[in-house]
C-alpha cells in the first residue's frame, strides 16, 4: 500500500501520519504546501524508511502510484483534483473526511456518533 496524505505537515494530517506510522507498517508520503497550519518540525522523529516528504502543491502534485489517498479538501479543491483522481488505477482508494466529490456516491461512509462535534464523516470510494 502507497499511501499518500495531503496536507500531513499540518495539525490533523500530521496526528493522522504519527497514528498511522506507530499502528502499520505502512509507507506515507506527505504533500504539504508548508502554507498556513503546515510544519516539516511536526513530523520529526517518524521513521525515514517509511516516511517521505514532498513540499509542494497538491494540484501539480504526482500521486498517481498512491494506491490510497486521505483528503481532508474542501469541496472546491476536491473538484479541482477530480480529473487526476479519474485517472488513478482501478482499486486506488480515495478516503474524504466530510466532504464528497461532486456528484459521486462513496462506496462507503462511516460516522463518528460519540465526542465528535465536527467533521465527523468518513467517505471511501474504490
Amino acid at each position: 500500500m502507497k499511501l499518500f496524505v495531503t496536507g500531513g505537515a499540518g495539525f490533523i494530517g500530521s496526528n493522522f501520519v504519527h497514528h498511522i506510522l506507530a499502528h502499520t507498517d505502512q509507507h506515507v508520503t506527505v504533500l504539504d504546501k508548508l502554507t498556513y497550519a503546515g510544519n516539516r518540525a511536526s513530523l520529526d522523529g517518524l521513521p525515514e524508511d517509511r516516511l517521505t516528504f514532498v513540499q509542494g502543491d497538491m494540484f501539480e502534485a504526482d500521486f498517481s502510484k498512491a494506491t490510497v489517498l486521505a483528503l481532508f479538501l474542501l469541496p472546491d479543491n476536491l473538484m479541482k483534483l477530480k480529473d487526476k483522481f479519474v485517472s488513478l488505477r482501478p482499486g486506488t482508494r480515495i478516503v474524504s473526511n466530510t466532504f464528497s466529490i461532486d456528484d459521486w456516491q462513496p462506496d462507503a461512509s462511516e460516522r463518528v456518533e460519540t465526542d465528535c462535534q465536527s467533521w465527523c464523516t468518513s467517505l471511501l470510494w474504490i
